[in-house]
């Protein structure tokens, strides 16, 4: 916890990961599966609610609305909340 508080690394990281995670991912991959990818196409997420929002809300149109018809019936109506705050 020390070293964290001395390198100011107390704080939320950016949604995507920090550059240095996904560096490192970028590399592990190459060097253990040979799949090649650049760091900005490396995304990290704190679990799979997240992964499965980010990547619907990058191919449907970006409104609650959709998003929850997309989802309605699926999912419960809290889960769509965590999604779009604004249900």
């Amino acid at each position: 916890m020390s070293e964290a508080a001395g390198a100011r690394l107390t704080k939320y990281t950016a949604v995507v990961g920090t550059a240095a995670l996904r560096q490192a991912i970028a590399h592990d991959l190459q060097s253990r599966k040979g799949l090649t990818y650049a760091p900005a196409e490396v995304v990290v997420s704190n679990g799979a609610k997240q992964s499965v929002v980010q990547a619907l809300l990058t191919i449907v149109v970006p409104t609650t609305a959709s998003l929850c018809r997309l989802l309605s019936g699926r999912v419960t109506r809290k889960w769509c909340a965590y999604a779009a705050p604004s249900v």
